[in-house]
């Protein structure tokens, strides 16, 4: 099982590090608790948070940084329409261990870069 701490952080900073320097995105959070873990970036359009639970597989969620539009989307929703075999499979998320956790990141920071510029630039109308 991965024990949440920094390692999380940095899996995901390894994985997501082209959206700082491809899309203007600055790491702004990593939230460490005793069972889950938070790591938040932002561009002046686009929030992606990504969470770890102890005992669980990450997940991925992107909300506009305009205070009227609060609503906050899973990604999965946004592979399913256009990159789906960057969804994490059943057997993925079977897999809690460290080798399990980065597979998942690797599947989300490949699906974004695929099929979610336009997310990534403020355009949430797939949702």
């Amino acid at each position: 099982m991965l024990i949440i701490s920094d390692g999380f952080e940095q899996a995901c900073r390894d994985c997501f590090r082209w959206i700082e320097t491809e899309h203007d995105f600055q790491f702004v959070s990593a939230k460490l608790d005793y069972d889950y873990s938070t790591v938040g970036y932002r561009n002046s359009t686009t929030i992606i948070l990504l969470f770890l639970g102890t005992g669980s597989t990450p997940f991925l969620t992107v909300q506009s940084t305009d205070p009227k539009r609060s609503d906050e989307y899973a990604v999965d929703y946004l592979f399913e329409e256009r990159a789906p075999e960057f969804l994490p499979t059943a057997d993925d998320r079977k897999d809690p261990s460290s080798n399990g956790v980065a597979r998942i990141l690797l599947k989300y920071s490949s699906g974004l870069r695929s099929g979610g510029l336009d997310v990534l630039q403020g355009d949430f109308s797939i949702f």
